[in-house]
Parts: C-alpha cells; sequence; structure tokens
C-alpha cells in the first residue's frame, strides 16, 4: 500500500470513529444525569432505592426494598408525572400490554405496569412502560415489564397492608 491510501484509510476511519464515540459519551453522560437526578427524587421522598432502571430518557423505575415502596418517573415534551407508591397499599401487580397484527407481525402501542389498589375505592394505578406516541422502537420494554411486575410482586406479597395511606405526587 502506498502512503496516499493509508492516509484516506485513516482519515475514513476517522470520519466514521469519531461520530459514533461522541453520540455514546454523550448518551452515556445524558444517562449519569438521569439517573443522579432520579435518586435525588428518591431521597427528597425519604426512600432509598435498592433496585432501579432507567429506560428510553423518558421513564424511570425504583424500588425501595425496606420501606416496600415504589418510585415511578415519566417524562415528555409537555410534562413529567412523579408517583410515589406505598406497595401495603396494593394488592397486584400486572403487565398490560395493547398490540395489534401488521401483516403477521404483533405490534405493541402500549405497554404498562397496572397495580390494583388493596380498597376497591381507590383506582387503579397504571404505569407506562412503553408508548407508540412517544418513542417509534420498542426495545425490551415487555421483558423489563415484567421483571419489575415480579419485583413489585414480591414486595406486596412481603408488605403488610396496615401501612400508611398512599402518596400520589404529580407534578407538570
Amino acid at each position: 500500500m502506498d502512503l496516499t491510501t493509508i492516509v484516506i484509510a485513516c482519515l475514513a476511519l476517522v470520519v466514521f470513529i469519531v461520530p459514533i464515540m461522541y453520540l455514546q459519551r454523550n448518551q452515556k453522560q445524558k444517562t449519569g444525569e438521569a439517573s443522579a437526578e432520579f435518586l435525588a427524587l428518591a431521597e427528597q421522598q425519604q426512600a432509598r432505592l435498592t433496585k432501579h432502571e432507567l429506560w428510553n430518557d423518558r421513564y424511570a423505575i425504583g424500588l425501595d426494598e425496606g420501606q416496600k415502596k415504589l418510585l415511578y418517573l415519566r417524562k415528555d415534551d409537555v410534562q413529567e408525572q412523579k408517583l410515589f407508591l406505598h406497595l401495603a397499599d396494593f394488592k397486584k401487580s400486572t403487565v398490560s400490554s395493547e398490540s395489534r397484527d401488521v401483516n403477521g407481525t404483533k405490534v405493541f402501542d402500549l405497554i404498562e405496569l397496572r397495580l390494583a389498589p388493596r380498597n376497591p375505592k381507590h383506582a387503579e394505578v397504571r404505569l407506562e412502560f412503553y408508548n407508540k406516541e412517544v418513542s417509534i422502537m420498542l426495545s425490551g420494554e415487555m421483558l423489563l415489564a415484567q421483571k419489575w411486575s415480579s419485583l413489585i410482586s414480591a414486595s406486596i406479597a412481603e408488605a403488610s397492608p396496615a401501612g400508611a395511606a398512599s402518596e400520589k405526587v404529580v407534578s407538570a
């Protein structure tokens, strides 16, 4: 190989690799900031999250296994929804989805967790994990919802129903 070919190959490599590295670095920084913000929100509620997850730059969920409390955050362009729930106030967690058939392929429109309250006078709480209106691409949200449903169900089973009333913090 001559010097010109080597220089062109190196430049082409830089042109393709540098933007990818830049995007990955920005994504990692954004995720770190969102995680710190979510953990700070948990601290404000005197919760120590033993498990938490963030996805799609819009959603976060965390569980304080000691106090049996759940923190959920959903942000969109217009508003943000914050829920802080005492799991002792719930009897069941299930995964719910809306889908349609497109050319023989199942396409999900909505995936959410539904928390059924112990008190029938209270409304069911729905925690959105995926919405086609917000994110075009599905990337593991169904598995994530199933995982969190199992975690929440286990915590509900351990929680006593004689806890404090559920708090719901919603802000725009």
